[in-house]
């Protein structure tokens, strides 16, 4: 499957911006530009998208989805 389509299936029930900072960390932008997108500051951002990934790592293994 998919790894976009995957985090799309995975993220309904996620905070609106941990998604949305998945999702395009995983469509190829960089931490500065999801900044931009996002409104935050870079530092910020990375410290999202870092928490974001570590929950995701977490429902993905609990649903037994590890590579």
């Amino acid at each position: 499957m998919n790894a976009t389509l995957l985090l799309r299936d995975r993220s309904p029930r996620w905070p609106g911006l941990d998604r949305q900072v998945v999702v395009l960390a995983a469509q190829g932008y960089r931490p500065q530009e999801i900044a931009g997108i996002i409104g935050c500051s870079g530092e910020a951002t990375r410290a999202r998208l870092c928490r974001a990934r570590g929950r995701l790592r977490i429902r993905l293994e609990s649903a037994g989805m590890t590579a």
